[in-house]
């Protein structure tokens, strides 16, 4: 019995216009859920979400769809894809915690050349800026 659901179908079936409005509302989801939180307590939202082109998210899709259908459980995954955001403040910043929608996880983070895991038992971490 394939594990595929008619949800799943659903967005492999979109237009390029319909695809891009949805693609919109996930961009707009990230903004509202994902954050660097400040030292003192104050969270600094995370805008501009810049997602890989249309043609490389539907591969992804594809790939995901076929991982999940596989007859038996495996370590395979989709190819990862950069995903990049900004953030405005009116200080510099040193130090923050950051804090992603756990519907991301496992994600890796990069920066400069600090690379770490956020998942669902790690869910958030310190970056330094300096």
């Amino acid at each position: 019995m394939s594990k595929t659901t008619t949800t799943d179908l659903r967005y492999f079936l979109l237009s390029d216009q319909a695809f891009d409005r949805q693609i919109a509302q996930v961009s707009a989801r990230l903004s509202e859920r994902a954050f660097l939180v400040l030292p003192s307590g104050t969270k600094l939202q995370l805008k501009q979400w810049q997602l890989p082109d249309q043609k490389s998210l539907r591969d992804a899709l594809v790939s995901s769809l076929i991982l999940l259908n596989l007859p038996q459980k495996t370590n395979a995954h989709v190819d990862p894809m950069n995903v990049t955001s900004t953030v405005q403040t009116k200080h510099p910043l040193s130090r923050v915690q950051l804090q992603l929608p756990a519907a991301m996880n496992p994600i890796l983070v990069v920066f400069k050349t600090d690379q770490f895991w956020l998942t669902d038992q790690i869910p958030s971490a310190i970056i330094e800026l300096n």
